[in-house]
């Protein structure tokens, strides 16, 4: 089960820190929790046996609420929930993840610089990374070659850019 809140516009500046989502892993002992978040929102992972899925949502939502009260955590709205059967999550597992790029492998698919690469990503069109990793953003391949291929690319320095010209010979 994945369950993420978030303050509303009612929370009244609200926010959660690291000891409270530290607090949450304890309530939720034995049932693999894993949390993020911070701020103004939480998110948590874990899991729950029961017969079916109807069953595991109302345990998992039942469980989750107990969890939130004794780590003293905002009751915040739930803004997205996901609730896997195991065969499911493990046949996720079993897909293949997308390819990665970042700026290095851009700047190779563009045959150019890292520095005009970066430029590149940095168009407000270009696809937002799926991560900022501490080496720099990555994105999916298949979003990167999508963009390049309906990118208007146009030859030449980039705007801006200075070129020196000989006077004499015109080059």
């Amino acid at each position: 089960m994945a369950i993420e809140a978030a303050a509303g516009a009612d929370a009244g500046g609200d926010t959660v820190d690291v000891e409270e989502l530290w607090r949450l892993v304890d309530a939720l002992a034995g049932h693999g929790p894993a949390v993020g978040g911070g701020g103004d929102r939480y998110d948590v992972q874990f899991s729950v046996d029961a017969a079916d899925v109807g069953a595991a949502m109302t345990k998992a939502l039942r469980l989750w609420r107990r969890a939130v009260a004794a780590a003293g955590l905002p009751p915040w709205p739930i803004v997205r929930s996901e609730l896997l059967t195991a065969a499911e999550q493990d046949a996720d597992l079993a897909r293949p993840q997308p390819v990665l790029v970042g700026v290095s492998e851009i700047a190779g698919l563009l045959g150019t610089t890292r520095n005009r690469a970066w430029q590149v990503t940095r168009k407000p069109d270009f696809p937002r990374p799926l991560a900022d990793l501490a080496g720099g953003p990555v994105w999916a391949l298949p979003m990167v070659a999508r963009f390049l291929e309906e990118w208007p690319r146009r030859r030449g320095p980039a705007p801006g850019s200075k070129r020196s010209v000989d006077a004499g010979t015109g080059t």
